[in-house]
């Protein structure tokens, strides 16, 4: 069993344990571990206990994603007190994971060495945010300023072809194509200056995908010859802060 999978395993069943209508749910590392003792088998226990723990890390970018459907155990005290140490999601999961694996081999947790360790990964993440958030290039592609911007961008990037078909059928139905490029390319999931242009003007919170829709709404009329009615939408914008 690959290690993903097997951290998947793990987590789905913690989950089971600490559904809110459960009766029992993980207060401490130490009692979240002896349930892992009772649900996993003992094939996956051997396993995780053999494996190197460098292997564990190595899993680190793919736990969000194979363990989001399993998180339901946000409140129990074990998760708020990691969180109280700012710990959180990918790197709370892999903590856990990491203390379980040493926990199984008699080996000391170390946590106030494991804190140290996220803490400086929690904040190169946020330096690392905070610089995309002014740079007018990530990954060397550039990053548009403005809606307008947006729509000079996509008059350089799309084909003759593909703005004609936007202006005959519309952007319906381009959320999952042309919505997810615009949405992967300028790092609106992430972080850069384009999805803080969109989280100063909605106030602070704004769904990526709300943010391509906008910018498809708005490149249609664009390319239908209604340069300035982008204009509106950030007047309502405008509107609702105040």
């Amino acid at each position: 069993m690959r290690p993903v999978l097997l951290i998947a395993t793990i987590f789905f069943h913690l989950s089971v344990f600490s559904q809110k209508d459960s009766i029992y749910r993980p207060a401490t590392l130490d009692e979240m571990f002896r349930q892992m003792d009772i649900v996993l088998s003992p094939a996956q226990i051997k396993l995780i206990r053999e494996l190197p723990e460098d292997s564990i890390k190595k899993t680190n970018p793919y736990i969000s994603d194979l363990t989001k459907d399993y998180d339901y155990y946000n409140d129990s005290k074990v998760v708020t007190d990691l969180e109280e140490k700012g710990i959180y999601y990918d790197d709370r999961y892999m903590l856990i994971t990491v203390s379980y694996h040493r926990y199984l081999n008699g080996i000391d947790l170390k946590l106030d060495e494991q804190y140290r360790f996220f803490d400086s990964l929690y904040m190169g993440k946020v330096k690392r945010y905070e610089e995309a958030l002014i740079r007018d290039s990530v990954d060397d592609k550039y990053i548009p300023l403005n809606l307008p911007d947006c729509f000079i961008e996509l008059d350089k990037l799309l084909s003759p072809e593909t703005k004609q078909r936007i202006k005959k059928n519309g952007v319906s139905g381009l959320h999952l194509s042309l919505g997810m490029y615009i949405r992967n390319r300028w790092q609106l999931w992430g972080g850069s200056r384009l999805k803080k242009y969109f989280l100063d003007l909605h106030g602070g919170f704004m769904h990526p995908e709300s943010m391509s829709y906008v910018i498809l709404k708005y490149y249609y009329q664009w390319l239908l010859g209604n340069k300035d009615a982008w204009r509106q939408w950030v007047i309502e914008q405008t509107k609702e802060k105040k």
